[in-house]
């Protein structure tokens, strides 16, 4: 099936919301990232991977209406990571594909209606059509709804209270910091050496690791896959220092508000001392004249046993030295309490020495990991540099090469062979095998041979290396990809992409390029090219070729019987 005569339909169809919701259901912020870059979407000078993905998604959903050149990577990236759905609404019959309002209004809810939508979209069915457009009026009336309905309101947090003991006991006792004032430094007491009240561990204390770690990014975009290991293991150790400071910042942030805590802790419990002092000058005083009354009242009671009183003035005295007994315990149950105070303060500030001692050491351990960031990024820049260079040297001696052979005026030409295309089109049609040496011998007639690449796929239980060694023999250079297996026991093995990366390489090198493949991936490919001036050739099995690629080429060679070999030759 493809896919590049449905951007009329889709048009018509969507709107920009629409496909916001199908982008932001089923794309990664990595996956939007890399369809941005192949768009000409640009966001004022900023780099894109730090944008959020709300706003990709909107630049996207507002470009694709624009034209179908911009709409094609879009397009592309849905239907790749949409397929399983769009076969199975491909196999399902109209009538299973209806949908209530509310099963609609359910699904939009959960965030699965997007790639649904999508997969109806693309269906080329009439009446899959109409379902996706009774859709796309639900969801109008949904995203509606959505918006107008107001935002909650924050909750109010109470505020945390103070110690019941304490607030029981001590009634005129601060409740909350904005009462208590932390008590003034001593004279003579040295100042810290570095302010902890100015740490802000957003910006103060990572504002050079954030720094450091954009110009990471600037300079992981200039690294090549050519730059080699020296390279890769240069931002293997970035990466490990990067995570090395994470883990500071981690820490840092948690002592942080460790400090916090304990100084606000401080602070309440200095603002009490104030008070628990003047309480205690005040109990002490009061105990010392409860122990003169008590002493006054033993002297009555003694005179009392003397028989110098009598008995009912003695049974009162007696129950007034039991009240000053027990009101003198009261009081000494109180002082031991704001002892225990003081010793919870003395303790808390020990504690929060140590925490600022451990911030200050983690800043250091910061910034001697900045400093190694800073050199492993220089060395890394210096790799960059000098592999750049390498390859300009090496190219510019290809481009002389080239021309030199060119000063008879024959025309430049570049064949580049989809061997995994090819060899499963003539099994299928011919039974047999393609002859690659007579295609090259085919393909060269009045023209110079400036390059030949053949693209295979090595699949671990075959042994390919006579085919590559007999292809090699041929003119043919030879790439080779492993064959990849996925998560779920598939495999996949294509060079569309390398293949055409190294085409768009060679452009102002080659007057024509023939691509031996049917594959209508390459339909961008090839307009691209003739934008440039370059002749494009189509070579392929008739049955095998996509329309539109043979529509769009500058001529198209099929291949017959002429150029297999039978099934019983020997095969790579």
């Amino acid at each position: 099936m493809r896919y590049g005569h449905l951007y009329q339909n889709l048009i018509s169809l969507l709107r920009p919301k629409h496909l916001e919701i199908v982008l932001a259901s089923k794309l990664s912020h990595r996956e939007l990232v890399n369809i941005v870059n192949r768009t000409n979407i640009s966001f004022n000078g900023m780099r894109t991977h730090s944008i959020p993905s709300e706003e990709l998604v909107g630049a996207l959903g507002r470009d694709f209406f624009r034209d179908a050149e911009t709409a094609w990577p879009i397009i592309k990236a849905l239907v790749k990571k949409n397929q399983p759905l769009i076969e199975q609404v491909e196999q399902s019959s109209a009538p299973d594909l209806r949908m209530t309002s509310v099963e609609i209004e359910a699904m939009f809810r959960e965030g699965r209606l997007g790639p649904l939508l999508w997969a109806l979209a693309v269906d080329r069915r009439e009446d899959v059509q109409s379902i996706a457009r009774a859709i796309c009026d639900s969801l109008e009336s949904l995203i509606e709804v959505e918006v107008s309905q107001p935002e909650p309101e924050p909750i109010a947090m109470e505020n945390e209270t103070d110690d019941s003991n304490l607030s029981r006991a001590f009634p005129d006792l601060p409740r909350n910091r904005a009462e208590a004032r932390p008590a003034p430094r001593r004279e003579g007491e040295p100042e810290d050496d570095f302010d902890l009240d100015e740490i802000d561990s957003e910006e103060t204390v990572v504002l050079s690791v954030r720094n450091l770690t954009q110009w990471a990014d600037d300079l992981d975009d200039e690294l090549e896959p050519e730059t080699g290991s020296e390279t890769e293991e240069l931002r293997s150790k970035l990466v490990q220092q990067e995570s090395a400071l994470l883990r500071v910042r981690s820490e840092l942030s948690s002592s942080q508000r460790r400090l916090k805590r304990a100084q606000e802790q401080l602070a309440d419990l200095e603002a009490a001392s104030g008070q628990l002092r003047r309480e205690r000058n005040r109990l002490v005083d009061t105990n010392a004249e409860l122990r003169e009354d008590l002493r006054r009242a033993e002297t009555e009671l003694g005179l009392l046993r003397s028989g110098t009183h009598d008995t009912a003035a003695s049974a009162g005295l007696r129950r007034e030295n039991e009240r000053l007994r027990e009101q003198l315990l009261e009081w000494e149950r109180r002082l031991r309490y704001v002892e225990d105070i003081e010793a919870d303060k003395r303790r808390l500030t020990l504690e929060t020495e140590g925490l600022k001692h451990r911030i200050l050491m983690m800043i250091r351990r910061s910034l001697r990991g900045q400093q190694e960031i800073a050199q492993i990024l220089a060395t890394a820049r210096a790799a960059v540099d000098e592999t750049v260079l390498y390859f300009q040297e090496e190219r510019s001696l290809q481009v002389d090469e080239w021309a030199e052979k060119n000063k008879n005026g024959r025309r430049r030409l570049g064949v580049f062979v989809d061997v995994q295309n090819m060899f499963y089109a003539a099994r299928s049609q011919f039974h047999g095998r393609l002859d690659y040496e007579c295609l090259l011998e085919t393909l060269q007639r009045d023209r110079d041979v400036a390059i030949a690449v053949a693209y295979t796929i090595q699949t671990p239980d075959v042994d390919q290396s006579s085919f590559t060694s007999f292809l090699e023999h041929c003119g043919y250079t030879v790439k080779t990809k492993a064959l990849r297996t996925r998560l779920d026991g598939s495999a996949k093995g294509d060079w569309d992409m390398e293949m055409a990366l190294d085409i768009i390489s060679f452009i102002g090198q080659l007057d024509v390029v023939t691509l031996v493949s049917g594959d209508g991936d390459f339909v961008p490919l090839v307009k691209l090219l003739k934008r440039h001036g370059i002749e494009v050739e189509i070579a392929a099995f008739r049955y095998n070729t996509a329309v539109d690629l043979r529509e769009n080429a500058d001529h198209y060679l099929p291949i017959g019987e002429e150029l297999i070999i039978d099934q019983t030759s020997k095969t790579g």
